[in-house]
């Protein structure tokens, strides 16, 4: 786990779902709801929530849902995370390769 929680891959999707429950939350999309108050309300939650925010601060979220949802947000995290490191690769294989050409 120590491991794991350094990779920059791990800490780029974690910035990347900080940074998406804020945008859901400053739109208004993860709004606190009556729903809230009530332990497992029926009604899905909407937004991008955190699975650390969905587990601890959230009563209305039953854990099927939050497995769910997880697993969801996660699949979502992992391919923007490798889109970037992908991007990030090939930017840099076509730096050097232009380096190269510049140099005698």
């Amino acid at each position: 786990m120590r491991h794991l929680v350094t990779s920059p891959l791990f800490l780029f999707k974690k910035w990347l779902d900080t940074t998406l429950y804020a945008l859901s939350s400053s739109l208004g999309v993860a709004a606190a709801t009556a729903n809230q108050l009530t332990p497992y309300a029926p009604v899905e939650p909407k937004g991008w929530l955190p699975l650390y925010t969905m587990v601890t601060f959230r009563p209305d979220i039953n854990y099927a849902t939050v497995k769910r949802k997880a697993a969801f947000q996660n699949s979502i995290l992992t391919a923007v995370g490798w889109a970037s490191i992908g991007s990030v690769a090939a930017v840099a294989i076509w730096g050097l390769g232009y380096a190269r050409k510049l140099l005698p």
